[in-house]
């Protein structure tokens, strides 16, 4: 996957790449020296690889420090979601129609990519409701916040 990324001039920078191992994917996070955030994966149950490279930076909606950088995917009998999140807060819960969703931080960005950190976000089931949403538990210094964003697929 990296060599393919390599020949669409779209390698990993010096920051290098951060890897996640799930049971149905294993995914890849990089930034490229164009400024873009790159995302790989492989999935396991039919040894499918997925890469994406979009250009332009996300950006979160007004009053929200959570974006939407790869929106929603199909993994294993769910999906996924791949947000960025402004580095003055953490994710300390992520809900999924009132359910626990099984997140993991990938990196922080490097200063000229926002800084941002990168998430992972796995839930169980598809959303295929309009209004579905992920709701993100948020740490900001000494208070909890509660930050919503819409989950569309790709």
């Amino acid at each position: 996957m990296l060599a393919l990324a390599k020949k669409k001039g779209q390698g990993p920078t010096t920051a290098g790449v951060s890897r996640l191992g799930l049971p149905e994917v294993s995914a890849f996070l990089w930034e490229t020296a164009n400024g873009e955030i790159c995302l790989g994966e492989t999935f396991l149950s039919g040894g499918l690889a997925k890469l994406q490279c979009p250009a332009g930076a996300s950006r979160p909606k007004s009053g929200s420090m959570v974006a939407t950088r790869f929106g929603a995917s199909m993994v294993g009998d769910g999906a996924r979601v791949v947000v960025v999140v402004d580095h003055k807060a953490k994710v300390e819960s992520v809900e999924f129609r009132g359910s626990e969703a099984n997140w993991h931080f990938l990196r922080t960005l490097s200063p000229e990519l926002s800084g941002r950190d990168v998430y992972y976000i796995v839930i169980n089931t598809y959303p295929d409701r309009p209004d579905d949403q992920l709701d993100l538990t948020l740490k900001v210094g000494t208070e909890q916040v509660t930050d919503h964003i819409s989950v569309a697929w790709d």
